[in-house]
């Protein structure tokens, strides 16, 4: 059985199978759904380190509001903060992610009709 031992696969465990590629396009798909289960992972992780955190910090205010009695609701500002920055890392993970910086095929071939277009009126023009 082939295994992944490589730390371009950090993500997964060393016992995972490895998929075999038929083709470089498909070892292509293959890094890409690699790196994308890898950016899950790290968003869960990113989720629980953000839900633990700010559980501390509503434990410490409470912990202060019990002692005096006084005591303004301080874990929203970083909260609410720390929920903008979790918000992109979503948006990256499930929206964002690899699909705008792998141009397709289509957008790849357009872009070099467009320089041999504006080559040949370059060669023209001399």
């Amino acid at each position: 059985m082939t295994t992944f031992t490589t730390p371009d696969h950090a993500g997964l465990s060393a016992r995972s199978p490895a998929v075999p590629a038929a083709s470089s396009a498909d070892a292509e798909l293959q890094k890409r759904v690699v790196g994308q289960l890898q950016k899950r992972a790290q968003f869960r992780a990113h989720v629980r380190v953000y839900l633990l955190v700010n559980a501390l910090h509503v434990v410490v205010w409470a912990a202060i509001f019990a002692i005096t009695g006084v005591g303004f609701f301080w874990p929203i500002f970083p909260a609410v903060g720390w929920a903008i920055g979790l918000g992109f890392n979503a948006w990256d993970v499930h929206r964002g992610g690899n699909r705008r910086q792998v141009p397709a095929g289509e957008e790849i071939r357009h872009e070099m009709d467009a320089l041999r277009a504006n080559a040949q009126l370059g060669a023209v023009g001399r």
